[in-house]
């Protein structure tokens, strides 16, 4: 039998608003998977989605935008050791910092024998043992915050759709890791039901998805396993208690390669988005639609939201980094 557990969106660098007290400050003194250590090292695999690059290429620490959602290669150390061995690079802030610093992590993660997905037309990362294996794809809907027309991290396009196809006849199970959806959305949009209607006719049969921030429900059907969106895991998102809850997502797979299992462990995110915490016993997934958190919207009065935020954080952490970020936001907004 093979156990996965999957987790959502790790944002190992820092937010504008978080220089200085986000994730990567915190790391430099603090093991950010202390309290979910035990539990993902259960799994044979961890599958997360990379929001963001991991190097030192490149950097100013002076610059905002040359630091922003940037993570230290120190934090390897600690992925390592919570068992993090599979990380999807398909999504809109891993080209942050151009391209040189996309390929320096590729690098970093490769020597450290971290498993990637996602890159452009890459083969499926074969798992499995000797009755049969699973095929595991990383892909993003998402256009690219800074590179629209990019090509380095692979796309939802019929190309795609060939690669999963050639998959499904080679292998016993084929598996989508999908950076997908709407910011201002607690529900799967009409474009994630369009692409998980055809991925299931392809014949895949697990997909789990992220980008939202938020935990969606999860469809779980005989043939098919959908989770739309497990939220945020490590992420100075913290202006909305949507955005702190969260899960891991436990799989164990039969000797077929077949579900024989299905759980959630509630998780809640602390210290400003830094470390999670399991805040709940398994929850076992049924057959059907299993709803963890039964949100009735999105996160609501967003901007107003980071606003506050931002004027309440102005003071904590790196204050330059943060004021030169507003004076440059200011000018751009003005035209100077």
């Amino acid at each position: 039998m093979i156990k996965f557990s999957f987790v959502g969106d790790i944002s190992l660098g820092e937010h504008y608003f978080s220089f200085g007290h986000g994730p990567k400050k915190h790391a430099e003194k603090n093991y950010l998977f202390k309290d979910v250590e035990q539990e993902l090292n259960k799994a044979d695999y961890v599958i997360a989605n990379l929001e963001g690059p991991i190097s030192d290429k490149g950097m100013d620490k002076n610059d905002p935008e040359k630091m922003v959602f940037r993570a230290s290669p120190k934090i390897i150390e600690q992925l390592l050791k919570a068992n993090i061995n599979i990380l999807n690079i398909a999504n809109n802030h891993i080209l942050q910092h151009g391209e040189d610093v996309f390929f320096d992590t590729i690098k970093l993660l490769e020597e450290n024998n971290i498993g990637i997905i996602g890159k452009n037309k890459q083969p499926a990362l074969i798992v499995g043992g000797n009755s049969g294996e699973i095929a595991i794809f990383g892909c993003s809907d998402i256009e690219d915050n800074i590179y629209k027309h990019q090509n380095l991290y692979q796309k939802v396009d019929n190309e795609f759709y060939d690669l999963l196809s050639d998959a499904v006849v080679q292998h016993s199970q084929v598996m989508v890791i999908i950076h997908w959806g709407r910011e201002d959305r607690h529900q799967p949009t009409e474009r994630q039901i369009e692409i998980e209607n055809k991925l299931k006719s392809i014949g895949v049969r697990v997909v789990v998805g992220h980008h939202p921030h938020i935990f969606y429900p999860i469809k779980y059907m005989p043939d098919f396993f959908c989770a739309y969106s497990l939220g945020n895991f490590i992420f100075d998102l913290t202006w909305d208690n949507k955005l702190i809850k969260t899960g891991v997502l436990n799989l164990q797979f039969n000797p077929s390669l077949e579900i024989l299992s299905a759980e959630v462990v509630p998780v809640t995110i602390y210290n400003n988005g830094c470390t999670p915490k399991i805040t709940g016993n398994p929850i076992e997934i049924q057959n059907g639609y299993f709803d963890l958190y039964k949100f009735k919207s999105a996160v609501r009065h967003l901007q107003l939201k980071k606003f506050l935020y931002f004027f309440t954080s102005l003071f904590k952490g790196n204050k330059s980094l943060k004021t030169t970020f507003m004076i440059n936001k200011m000018k751009s907004k003005l035209n100077f």
